[in-house]
């Protein structure tokens, strides 16, 4: 949007509904079945049963001779409502589990699945509270313990040498014949007791558990649209806090998915301990916190209903005079935050020396308990070159180490003019949710929001305002920052080893790749598998984050994307002698198999998180076993655990973003850092494909020379259709 360009108005409830309800058709449909059942006065039996009993009791309140008409009618709706809704639930709940429509292609549709999309559709129509459909989400289901075997060995057969291939065929063959089963049967006992078998483990063995720092090897960051519609950054960031109500999130606008993580998207923390960590939900936290010239202020913008208690413009003002203060030397901070970017169990060491004093605990608590932070960087930021974006990408990734709280659930970090950036902490969700939650604002900001031509203000005609600020105050800071500074080297060096690059392809995009009649997120995947092989002359154990939230509390299973084909694929395209016909084959051929394996993941029947399960059910049932110790270690002659991690970040999920109607509103950037082999997350858009690529220089990997070879190895798989 251009700057002072007027927005169209915007209804709001017709986009948004907070409030969860039963649908009114119930309601009616009740009403109108018991006016028939009372003008044909010809009940059923057991319904008959059920009102004269409903009355007998009420009897014992209510005098038998006050019984009118009006009553006994009104009982009927009741009993019918409460029919038609238990109906409804059940029915819901049982279209809900069919998965069968995710194997069949477009297309090639049955009739069953034609039949069930209507249903479901009429199911969830109209408008519901974004977590209505949370209890209609099936559990998932343990998988066949065969079948994981059986697809975990097919995943290593092209990574491993065909001795260490016999060795874990003969470990998987006595697991199965072993302790297998028992730890199998003790994880679906597991899921008859819980919404998810996994997540709850998930969370608390690989996050909260791990004791290495949050900087780099566990938050993301994301970067907002190229064409900023303000160069005030103070302007923009009042934006952010416009709404925080969505519809429900449906896949293909036809499934709904869980919304488990948007409930923590708010005022979550997580709190460092000497053994684990702890996720914290402030629940009640009405504030946020902005952090300016080493100093923190706490701002009030919601009251305890929930309500905004300021409007953009009047926040604007607070930025602004946050932005012009002076904060004296018991205000500041100093390098403070560096502490959340140390290991986890130094900084617990160091937060609980910063409680020992009451002023301290007070300020720690209201940075910790804040609904998300804001950091008002003094420096410009520029996206629209790949170097320049890269600098302000490792601004929001890591910073200087010292200038973001790592801790909190999302920070926003807001170049002077007026680009703005995340950095996410992990373990409260996966990067799909906070996307959506940028996607949706900006589309608000764009539709709601007008500035000023000439200044970039906000323009409105509200009165202007003396913002309250709390600035908040620190005592004694002097011996937890010489704690801090003995580990700022430490932090230094780990920013310093971090090779972080950028790729935007534009030769081709989605719809040319759906032109081949391709998965476009299958041709990433095996364009990886090229470069990769290129740089390390070897094949890399892959991971791919899957969704799998349409099932209750479901976050991510694991897409195993180097396999037998796509090695096939590889070796093709290296090998002089072959032809294009034989590549297209083989790169077909890799694809179906990827399709194949992402289906597998989003219902719940891949690998990884059933033998994460039965890792740790083993250990807490003293039931190990060297075949999921060789799975856990993942350490082989030729395979050193995930050496290619990669992420697609899914856009438009929500209802309000459409990249085609708003394609000024692209994320233009988004990724994580990654130390053993490369990390790459990746957009796919209509026109373009955006790649973030980090790895470690200790291991004497380049990130900038993976982009440069991952361009080349796109343009010989496109040069396959020519």
């Amino acid at each position: 949007m251009d700057v002072g360009t007027k927005n169209p108005v915007l209804d709001l409830e017709a986009l948004r509904v907070s409030i969860s309800r039963t649908p009114s058709v119930l309601v009616i449909l009740s009403t109108i079945t018991a006016y028939i059942i009372k003008v044909f006065d010809k009940k059923p039996a057991s319904f008959e049963l059920v009102e004269k009993n409903v009355l007998f009791y009420i009897s014992e309140y209510i005098s038998p001779e006050s019984f009118g008409e009006s009553i006994e009618f009104s009982i009927s709706v009741l009993l019918l409502w409460l029919s038609y809704s238990l109906c409804y639930n059940l029915l819901l709940r049982w279209t809900l589990t069919y998965k069968g429509w995710i194997f069949e292609g477009r297309g090639n549709t049955t009739l069953f699945t034609r039949v069930w999309a209507v249903s479901l559709r009429l199911l969830t129509a109209g408008k519901r509270g974004f977590s209505y459909f949370y209890q209609f989400c099936p559990h998932l289901h343990v998988p066949e313990l065969e079948n994981t075997v059986r697809r975990y060995l097919q995943s290593m057969k092209p990574l491993i040498t065909d001795k260490e291939f016999a060795e874990l065929k003969r470990l998987s063959d006595d697991f199965l014949t072993g302790v297998g089963p028992a730890l199998n049967s003790a994880l679906t006992k597991k899921s008859w007791l819980s919404t998810n078998y996994v997540t709850d483990w998930w969370e608390e063995y690989v996050y909260l558990s791990s004791r290495d720092s949050l900087m780099i090897n566990s938050n993301y960051f994301g970067l907002g649209q190229e064409r900023i519609p303000s160069f005030r950054s103070t302007s923009r960031i009042a934006d952010a806090v416009i709404d925080g109500k969505v519809p429900p999130i449906k896949l293909q606008k036809l499934v709904p998915l869980c919304p488990m993580q948007y409930k923590r998207a708010f005022g979550t923390n997580r709190t460092p301990g000497k053994d684990k960590d702890a996720l914290v939900l402030h629940e009640q936290s009405s504030h946020i916190v902005a952090f300016s010239k080493n100093a923190v202020y706490s701002i009030e913008v919601v009251d305890k209903n929930g309500e905004h208690l300021l409007t953009p413009k009047q926040l604007e003002s607070t930025f602004d005079a946050i932005r012009k203060s002076e904060p004296t030397e018991a205000e500041k901070i100093e390098y403070l935050a560096a502490g959340t970017a140390l290991s986890r169990d130094k900084w617990a060491s160091i937060r609980e020396a910063i409680n020992s004093d009451a002023q301290n605990e007070y300020s720690l608590q209201k940075i910790e308990s804040a609904l998300f932070h804001v950091w008002l960087d003094d420096s410009p930021a520029n996206v629209s070159k790949p170097a320049s974006m890269v600098e302000f990408a490792r601004r929001c990734l890591h910073g200087s180490g010292q200038n973001i709280w790592f801790d909190k659930c999302f920070s926003i970090i807001a170049a002077s003019n007026g680009h703005i950036g995340q950095n996410v902490e992990h373990t409260w969700a996966d990067g799909a949710v906070i996307l959506h939650i940028t996607e949706e604002v900006q589309v608000l900001e764009h539709l709601l929001i007008e500035y000023a031509p000439d200044t970039g203000m906000i323009l409105s005609k509200e009165k202007e305002i003396t913002p309250e600020l709390e600035i908040l105050k620190w005592n004694s800071l002097e011996e937890p920052l010489a704690q801090i500074s003995k580990e700022l080297p430490t932090v230094e060096k780990e920013i310093n080893n971090l090779s972080l690059s950028q790729l935007t392809f534009t030769k081709f995009g989605k719809i040319e790749i759906k032109k081949w009649r391709l998965s476009p997120d299958a041709i990433c995947q095996l364009a990886y598998q090229l470069t990769n092989f290129k740089i390390r002359n070897k094949f890399s154990m892959t991971y791919e984050a899957a969704l799998a939230r349409i099932f209750k509390d479901g976050r991510t299973e694991t897409i195993r994307s180097c396999t037998t084909a796509s090695a096939t694929f590889v070796k093709e395209m290296l090998n002089k002698k072959s032809d294009n016909q034989k590549r297209r084959n083989a790169l077909k051929a890799a694809v179906t198999t990827h399709g194949e394996l992402t289906k597998h993941a989003m219902v719940g029947e891949a690998v990884d998180r059933h033998l994460f399960a039965l890792c740790v059910a083993s250990r807490g049932l003293n039931m190990e076993h060297e075949f999921l110790n060789k799975y856990r270690n993942a350490k082989w002659e030729n395979v050193s655990g995930w050496e290619l991690s990669t992420s697609c970040a899914p856009v438009a999920l929500g209802e309000l973003y459409n990249p085609k109607k708003y394609p000024h509103l692209e994320t233009v950037f988004t990724g994580f850092g990654w130390t053993n082999g490369f990390g790459i997350g990746y957009i796919i858009g209509d026109d373009r494909l955006v790649f973030s690529v980090s790895s470690s220089k200790q291991q004497n990997l380049d990130s900038q020379q993976f982009c440069e070879t991952l361009a080349e190895s796109l343009l010989e798989i496109s040069a396959l259709f020519d």
